[in-house]
C-alpha cells in the first residue's frame, strides 16, 4: 500500500481529465480500454491537426485555414485508457468511424498500425489484457473528449465560443445524467398480490381467490424440500 498523500483531483490545472497522444508507429500494436465516446470534426493538417472553426461552430466562426484554401479532413479523437490506466487519445480517419463508434464503453481494445508507411490507425475490440479497470472514479466515468480537444488545440476564440454557447456545460450534464440514472427496482409478485384489493362482486371474488390459490400452489412446487429425504416409492 502507498504511504503519504494521495493525488488530489481538485488541485489539477484543468477541471477535466488530461490526456496525452498515444503514438502508434508502423508495425506496432497497443492494448487499451475505450474510455468514452469519440469526438469527430473536420480538421486542417498543419504541424498538427487543427480544428476547422467553421465546422465545429456551424459557420458561426470564420476558419482561417479554409480562407487560405486548405482542404479539411475528418478526424475522430478517441479517448483510451492504456495498459497502465493512463488516459490517452488516438486519431482515426473517417473510414474507421463506424467500426470504432460501435465499440462499447470500457471494452478492451487493440490499437494498431500496419507496416506499410501509409497505413491508417485501426482500433478493434479485442481481449488483450488480463485485469479490468477499477470500478471507481475516474475510470468508471465516461470521458468527454471535447474539453480535452479544446485544451489540445489552444484556440482561444473557439474555447470562448464553446463556453458562451454552453457546449461544455451540455457535455457535463449529459455525463451526469448517464452516471446518476436510477436503476429500476424489481417488483416482487407477493407484493403485487398483497396490494391488490379484491372486488366486491361475487364472481370476481371467485376469480381473485383462484389466482391467489394458483400462485400459492406454484410457490409450494418451487420451494425446496427441508428434510433432505425423498419419499419411498410404493412397492
Amino acid at each position: 500500500m502507498s504511504t503519504g498523500r494521495r493525488p488530489d483531483p481538485r488541485r489539477k490545472k484543468h477541471s477535466h481529465q488530461h490526456a496525452t497522444h498515444l503514438a502508434v508507429k508502423n508495425g506496432e500494436r497497443h492494448p487499451g480500454y475505450k474510455a468514452g465516446e469519440l469526438y469527430g470534426c473536420y480538421t486542417h493538417r498543419t504541424f498538427a491537426a487543427q480544428p476547422c472553426l467553421s465546422d465545429v461552430t456551424n459557420d458561426a466562426l470564420e476558419c482561417p485555414y479554409c480562407k487560405a484554401s486548405l482542404i479539411p479532413e475528418w478526424r475522430g479523437y478517441v479517448p483510451i485508457w492504456d495498459r497502465d490506466w493512463t488516459l490517452r487519445y488516438v486519431l482515426i480517419n473517417e473510414d474507421y468511424y463506424a467500426t470504432t463508434d460501435a465499440i462499447p464503453f470500457h471494452a478492451q481494445l487493440s490499437i494498431s498500425r500496419a507496416k506499410n508507411p501509409i497505413s491508417p490507425l485501426v482500433i478493434r475490440e479485442e481481449q488483450t489484457l488480463v485485469r479490468k479497470l477499477p470500478d471507481v472514479a475516474p475510470w468508471k466515468h465516461q470521458i468527454a473528449m471535447l474539453p480535452i480537444c479544446l485544451t489540445l488545440w489552444k484556440v482561444d476564440v473557439l474555447t470562448r465560443w464553446c463556453n458562451e454557447n454552453n457546449l461544455l456545460a451540455m457535455v457535463s450534464s449529459k455525463e451526469a445524467e448517464v452516471e446518476t440514472a436510477p436503476k429500476p427496482t424489481p417488483v416482487k409478485v407477493s407484493a403485487v398480490v398483497r396490494e391488490y384489493t379484491a372486488p366486491t362482486d361475487g364472481a370476481d371474488e371467485v376469480k381473485y381467490d383462484a389466482v391467489v390459490n394458483r400462485l400459492a400452489k406454484n410457490a409450494q412446487k418451487l420451494a425446496p424440500s427441508t428434510n433432505g429425504h425423498h419419499k419411498p416409492k410404493p412397492k
